[in-house]
């Protein structure tokens, strides 16, 4: 390790020791996997090119590669001429270049460890496994699926003006997320929007109000909930099935409600209190957008959602060596 520049072994995330963990990996993406003098000769070279983002503003200093500065750079260009410069202002941190193994796939090294992605206010754009998110009761609350039709389409990439409809949508849902656990109204009234949604019933305030605290109650009064649904003139299946959401989404909210930080790997009851997705929509459609940044966006991913990251797609990524 002695033999790499500082600029390198300052990058390295945990130091020496992870360096032992991943230089053979780093050995072998420098082509010299059992010749570690021509390896570090060949990163040393490598990593001399990149430097400060500049993103969104000069005064961002988180080193990346030059490719990745110029897609960053048209970002800014495109985001002006949209005249949405404001969405940039909202960001506020940028990580890039750091050494160290993909979060979602250890086996790999990172794609920050090649200066080729930026993660962009992450404790608030969440790293979430598909697993822990709430997606069936964010599906209820907004009508809005993760995995859908907008996920689809920014992931699909293509022009700004196309891609930013669809994370508007994902936008608005994040937002109708966090109002939705913030308190006790903001509950019942994704509960009520539940209830339409999956049992095809609207509920009048006094039975709304009677509904959310049958599902609020510990343990929640899942039957006397699904008996109120059918009497509303719901389906026994629908009615059952719907009552069990909103004993889940009660649940979730308790649980939300002791979770004191943003999370930058995702829980369900982070992301229920704090959202997933609060990166502007423009900025997200403009680093997406094949006339702006025209990166590849993990919050639109099909596995693992990881919203704060961006990173050149792999016909994109600049040779090593």
């Amino acid at each position: 390790m002695e033999q790499a520049s500082a600029f390198v072994r300052n990058n390295i995330s945990d130091g020496f020791s992870g360096f032992q963990n991943i230089r053979t990996r780093l050995y072998t993406q420098f082509g010299a996997p059992s010749n570690p003098a021509k390896a570090i000769d060949r990163f040393n070279a490598y990593y001399s090119q990149l430097s400060g983002a500049g993103f969104p503003k000069a005064s961002f200093k988180s080193p990346v590669h030059p490719v990745l500065k110029a897609r960053l750079a048209n970002t800014v260009a495109l985001l002006t001429a949209k005249g949405a410069t404001a969405a940039l202002t909202k960001i506020k941190s940028v990580g890039g270049f750091n050494i160290r193994p993909n979060v979602n796939s250890p086996a790999r090294l990172s794609n920050h460890s090649f200066g080729w992605a930026v993660d962009i206010d992450p404790a608030i754009n969440p790293n979430v496994n598909k697993d822990n998110l709430p997606l069936a009761i964010i599906a209820a609350f907004t009508g809005v699926d993760l995995y859908g039709a907008e996920s689809a389409t920014l992931r699909a990439g293509g022009l700004y003006d196309t891609l930013l409809p669809a994370a508007i949508v994902l936008s608005k849902a994040n937002a109708a997320v966090v109002a939705a656990f913030a308190n006790a109204d903001g509950l019942k009234a994704a509960m009520g929007n539940a209830v339409t949604r999956l049992a095809g019933v609207t509920l009048p305030a006094a039975k709304l109000a009677t509904a959310h605290a049958l599902a609020t109650a510990v343990p929640a009064k899942q039957t006397d909930l699904a008996t109120l649904l059918q009497g509303a003139g719901a389906t026994p299946a629908k009615a059952k099935s719907t009552a069990k959401l909103l004993a889940d989404a009660a649940d979730l909210s308790r649980r939300a409600a002791r979770v004191s930080s943003p999370k930058i790997i995702g829980t369900d009851a982070s992301v229920a209190r704090f959202g997933f997705f609060n990166l502007a929509p423009q900025a997200a459609a403009g680093l997406a957008a094949s006339d702006g940044g025209g990166l590849r966006w993990l919050g639109a991913a099909i596995k693992t959602k990881d919203y704060m990251h961006f990173e050149l797609a792999e016909a994109d990524q600049p040779k090593l060596f």
